[in-house]
């Protein structure tokens, strides 16, 4: 079976300004056509120079979500969207001219051999975790490598997971493989600003399929817990990945929910929404 990652959910509560915010991150509106049809009417597809896509809806409940509030990173499911930028404060005033907001005790900074990093978590316009990094030189190998003409990459969408064999295997069986691994274990709490945490230890995997790449974010301390409040079927914010696939019927993994006009509903092991579609055979 041939999966691929198709776009990122978001669910907000004014999908005019969240195009109006991404637009200052690359991306731009494009046609709602075919298998990405949305059910919704207002619902605004969005791709950037490296053909990420966002779709942004309308959420009908604002009032009962949790949106404007920056989600917790030990609560399990979609954590963050990280973006790789050339300009890193040009890239802060433009998150905040934008609806944005930037969490200045977030940031971590250092040099080492002959290079600075440096990354800090904003929120969009309904307290979406964006985290943004860079590097000086700019692109340089690895995982921060940059692309051709493209100033604000899309680097990758962060999960905190339950269990972090079982979510590898899980992804694995949609086409992921395994990629770099960051141990942020010994010492613990090197990651307590960025984390919001206390004495924190953890494991990130990155999975890639393509150029897609997901963040397996495995917590060893404090535990990640299910927080009814951001629970993946329910909330709002950054709430689902949309694949597409080659045959609904051998998605593997996924305990399907209904289906739907054209595609079916699952979940992953941490409680992340996920849709599965055929791709458009017109397009």
């Amino acid at each position: 079976m041939t999966v691929s990652l198709a776009y990122r959910g978001l669910l907000v509560s004014n999908p005019a300004a969240s195009a109006h915010f991404y637009a200052g991150l690359g991306f731009h509106a494009v046609p709602d056509v075919g298998a990405l049809r949305s059910d919704s009417p207002d619902s605004i597809l969005m791709r950037n120079g490296h053909r990420v896509m966002l779709r942004l809806s309308r959420d009908p409940e604002p009032d009962n979500r949790n949106l404007r509030q920056r989600r917790p990173m030990t609560a399990l499911g979609l954590t963050h969207l990280n973006f790789y930028v050339r300009d890193f404060d040009a890239t802060l005033d433009r998150v905040c001219d934008r609806g944005g907001a930037v969490a200045r005790e977030t940031l971590i900074a250092n040099s080492s051999a002959g290079r600075d990093m440096a990354m800090i978590y904003c929120t969009d316009p309904d307290g979406i975790r964006v985290e943004i990094w860079s590097t000086v030189p700019y692109g340089t190998d690895g995982f921060s490598s940059g692309i051709p003409g493209i100033d604000h990459k899309f680097s990758h969408s962060g999960i905190c997971v339950r269990d972090l064999e079982e979510s590898i295997s899980f992804y694995e069986a949609l086409g992921f493989r395994r990629a770099e691994i960051f141990d942020y274990r010994d010492p613990p709490g090197q990651l307590d600003r960025m984390f919001e945490e206390v004495d924190s230890s953890a494991i990130a995997q990155m999975m890639r399929n393509g150029d897609d790449v997901v963040e397996l974010l495995s917590f060893l301390h404090p535990k990640p817990r299910q927080d009814p409040a951001w629970d993946g079927s329910a909330s709002g914010g950054f709430n689902l990945l949309a694949f597409r696939v080659d045959s609904l019927e051998e998605a593997a993994g996924a305990e399907f929910g209904p289906r739907r006009r054209g595609y079916v509903e699952g979940f992953d092991p941490n409680g992340v929404r996920l849709n599965y579609f055929l791709p458009d055979p017109t397009a």
